[in-house]
């Protein structure tokens, strides 16, 4: 993946990530040995950001992720990850206050 890619994933809504885009953010939030890990393992079973945000213990269990401390730490990251997709699709919908104000 290019660096346009990358700027282009970024900006681009959680649930539109593509199977390469998870794998990006994996290693890089996640960490290295998380994506030698489970890179694959996410490769198989496609996972977009669409699935991404709906994944669950009970999801990663399925997926073969034995590790529960594994599985608490990538819950984290995904948790805040739908945060913050969250706040900027509603920052590009809801107006600022200094739009509004005049």
């Amino acid at each position: 993946m290019d660096s346009n890619q990358k700027r282009k994933s970024k900006l681009k809504p959680l649930h539109l990530w593509s199977v390469d885009d998870v794998l990006h953010w994996l290693r890089k939030h996640i960490g290295e040995g998380y994506y030698i890990a489970y890179g694959n393992t996410f490769k198989e079973h496609a996972i977009t950001g669409r699935t991404l945000k709906r994944l669950n213990e009970s999801g990663l269990i399925r997926m073969g992720m034995k590790n529960r401390q594994h599985r608490v730490d990538l819950l984290a990251k995904i948790s805040v990850l739908k945060i913050k997709s969250d706040v900027v699709e509603l920052q590009s919908v809801v107006p600022t206050s200094s739009s509004t104000s005049t």
